[in-house]
């Protein structure tokens, strides 16, 4: 079975709970930590703190939401794309769905409540 390659793109504009929760959710994955990445648009005031190391890219601009949301897809480098809401989380078996999902459905378009998109 294939091992996708994923990131994880959040774009905010806020450094609250429910942005920091949106992080950790993503952090917290029971996927191999080197099949994925978290990418994160910061629109506003002080860049978050949390960026544990590597698998965390943060990029601080001052865009409107559409165009952060496009400049954050854009910073993903792997092959599937989860865009992220920042108020939202994302359940630790979610890569590993996808993952099974995309291999035993390769024709499958995913649109999924947290979206999946392969950008070709």
């Amino acid at each position: 079975m294939i091992q996708n390659r994923f990131s994880i793109c959040i774009p905010t504009h806020r450094n609250d709970f429910r942005f920091f929760n949106a992080v950790s959710s993503a952090l917290d994955q029971n996927y191999p930590k080197d099949l994925f990445e978290i990418c994160i648009l910061y629109n506003g005031g002080a860049t978050p703190q949390d960026q544990r190391g590597d698998q965390i890219k943060v990029v601080k601009e001052g865009l409107g939401p559409s165009a952060a949301k496009n400049m954050v897809l854009d910073m993903g480098r792997n092959d599937w794309l989860i865009l992220l809401d920042s108020d939202d989380a994302i359940i630790p078996s979610a890569l590993s769905i996808y993952n099974d999902t995309i291999n035993n459905y390769p024709d499958l378009v995913l649109g999924l409540e947290l979206a999946a998109v392969n950008i070709i």
